[in-house]
């Protein structure tokens, strides 16, 4: 190894160290319960000024959610005005465009992988800024909430033996406190099209909050070890979100989950990602230039 080889490993080694020395000290303050209600104070204001409408359906979406962490429903339960055939046509659609995605192969990308312009004209972020959504969202986070990420993709089929990888093994997402994915299927969802699968009761408050924890202050997630989790919780914990077309899963993905691990047949799913101002994560989509008429809430979510 030549000189300038060493002194440049050298000096990416102390850099990291400085980094890492002034980072664990933000992230402990950046973390902290009155540096976050500071920066949710906006939020909860906004919240409390808005009548929350949530119907017997979204009340017993947000009591399981309180219970297990994760939550199922249908567009035809929870969102009425809504018509699970649009949905399908439109991602069916779209599917026949999409791009196999360059870091996760066994996905195809039906927006933009990089940063996209928000499709508010999509009946699924329609769906995602109504009110059944919103006003489950804020119940169960404390406060009116930021949409930080959308996505629309497929899951494409590995062979059985497959070692999963990414998403596909058991997992917690980055954050703070709370944060609340909702995931609609724009297909039907059975054991062998990869269905969201999740640890009931590993989400906050729950009796499984402290297994395999996130790491650096909720800055991290965490990937536990094949076989791990299923040694470790009670199999009858293990819950997999199988489900026909129009299915929709409320889940806090700050407890232990995995999906999208697929070997007959595709699954075509939406994910709508929504936390408190006061989380790490930061919004991935642009807006328009020009925005339709949308509620005070909806457009506090996507950062207008």
């Amino acid at each position: 190894m030549q000189l300038r080889d060493l002194v440049s490993k050298g000096a990416r080694r102390l850099l990291r160290l400085a980094v890492k020395s002034v980072e664990l000290p933000y992230l402990a303050a950046r973390s902290s319960g009155p540096v976050r209600a500071r920066l949710d104070a906006q939020a909860q204001a906004l919240s409390a000024g808005e009548p929350l409408g949530l119907s017997p359906e979204g009340r017993r979406v947000l009591e399981a959610l309180r219970r297990d962490g994760i939550a199922t429903t249908s567009i035809r339960e929870l969102y009425p005005a809504f018509d699970t055939r649009e949905f399908v046509d439109y991602a069916r659609e779209l599917d026949r465009r999409g791009v196999v995605g360059r870091k996760k192969s066994f996905l195809k990308f039906l927006w933009p992988e990089d940063k996209l312009q928000l499709p508010l004209e999509s009946p699924f972020i329609k769906l995602a800024l109504s009110g059944p959504s919103i006003d489950s969202v804020r119940s169960y986070l404390g406060c009116a909430p930021r949409l930080r990420f959308v996505s629309l993709n497929t899951t494409l089929p590995v062979p059985a033996d497959s070692p999963a990888v990414a998403s596909q093994r058991w997992h917690r997402d980055p954050g703070l406190g709370r944060i609340l994915k909702i995931f609609v299927y724009a297909s039907d969802v059975d054991e062998r099209a990869g269905p969201f699968t999740y640890v009931r009761g590993s989400h906050g408050g729950g009796r499984y909050e402290s297994l395999f924890p996130a790491t650096r202050f909720g800055r991290e997630g965490s990937y536990p070890a094949p076989g791990a989790v299923e040694a470790a919780v009670d199999p009858r914990d293990i819950f997999s979100a199988t489900g026909t077309a129009g299915s929709v899963i409320f889940c806090d993905t700050l407890g232990l989950h995995r999906g999208g691990y697929a070997t007959h047949q595709e699954r075509i799913m939406f994910t709508a990602h929504f936390e408190r101002p006061s989380g790490f994560d930061e919004r991935r989509y642009r807006l328009p230039e020009k925005l339709p008429a949308l509620t005070p809430l909806a457009r506090f979510a996507i950062g207008e």
